[in-house]
């Protein structure tokens, strides 16, 4: 009876613990000065050149560098939709300056969309 009690344990602790590892230990995604893909391609969208001609900001150096190893990140980056960044890009820009200057600038969807497959078009050129 013990031996019994003692496997159902340990199959149940098996049962709970796979799904766990597998949400906390995500994919290894390809990293460039100690920051994921998906931070370089939500920065691309963040950040804006300040004259047309300047196209060497640091998260198209950054995908520029990873090169082919991006382009899986990228087309997932093309099919992005968000849920809550609706609502909190339409938010952000009416809190308080005490609030907004202590939250992150609002990522927006089509932004991610448009800049991701305008890297990918230049990556494929490349190559």
């Amino acid at each position: 009876m013990k031996t019994r009690l003692r496997i159902i344990l340990i199959l149940a602790a098996g049962a709970t613990s796979l799904p766990l590892a597998l949400v906390l230990c995500p994919t290894k995604e390809p990293m460039y000065q100690g920051k994921p893909i998906s931070f370089w391609i939500e920065e691309l969208a963040r950040t804006q050149p300040v004259r047309i001609w300047e196209s060497d900001r640091p998260a198209k150096v950054a995908l520029r560098t990873l090169g082919t190893n991006g382009v899986p990140y990228l087309a997932k980056a093309m099919r992005r939709r968000s849920l809550f960044g609706d609502w909190y890009g339409h938010l952000w820009p009416r809190l308080p300056g005490v609030i907004r200057d202590r939250l992150p600038r609002p990522v927006y969807p089509g932004a991610v969309r448009q800049e991701a497959a305008v890297m990918l078009a230049e990556l494929i050129a490349r190559h």
